[in-house]
């Protein structure tokens, strides 16, 4: 009988396990900053969002796996193994963002908050219509914390740092996001003083 070096095994696992939980924060970017909560039982959760929307919803499955073929075995070296556990990292992490990515959209359009552009290109004026429609928080210092725009394209990403700048150099946009920051403020401030008056 083969021993089964138990020990040994549990010690690997709890490695790879470990190495590719930290592995996938690097892979999932800003999204590693998402709070997590651990569900130990149900079939079910509800998320409320800042406009008082329930969003009842299962589970989403994010899995991934190695394939190690038999006449390779031999040859397989611990550098090899490493590689396909990053491999399985990199796989969770982009099965993760999807299913951000696509509850996010999904809960959007449930509150109105999705803006389609219907094709157009991305213009200072679709951006602060953006601006507009989101909930935007602020520091203690009154700073506002804008959200993170996220694209697959280096084209948008450029094109929002151009749209950046023009509104820096721009006076009339200047003035337009100075307001809309101005409103958003006022929003964030009463949201406050009402949860300090609940609390």
């Amino acid at each position: 009988m083969l021993p089964d070096f138990y020990k040994a095994k549990k010690k690997l696992r709890d490695f790879v396990l470990t190495y590719i939980q930290v592995a996938k924060k690097q892979y999932l970017g800003f999204l590693a900053d998402v709070p997590e909560a651990r569900f130990f039982e149900g079939h079910q959760r509800i998320i409320e969002t800042e406009d008082g929307i329930i969003d009842k919803g299962g589970f989403h499955k994010a899995q991934s796996q190695i394939r190690i073929n038999l006449k390779d075995f031999h040859s397989f070296s611990s550098k090899d193994f490493m590689i396909k556990v990053n491999q399985i990292a990199e796989d969770m992490a982009r099965e993760q963002s999807r299913i951000v990515f696509e509850g996010i959209e999904e809960i959007t359009k449930k509150a109105g908050r999705n803006i389609d552009a219907k094709k157009k290109p991305l213009t200072v004026e679709l951006y602060l219509e953006m601006l507009e429609g989101l909930f935007i928080s602020f520091d203690s210092k009154g700073k506002p914390l804008l959200p993170q725009v996220v694209t697959g394209s280096k084209e948008i990403a450029k094109k929002f740092i151009e749209i950046n700048k023009e509104i820096d150099t721009n006076l009339k946009y200047k003035k337009r996001y100075k307001e809309i920051i101005q409103k958003k403020k006022m929003e964030w401030d009463e949201r406050e003083a009402s949860r300090k008056l609940v609390g």
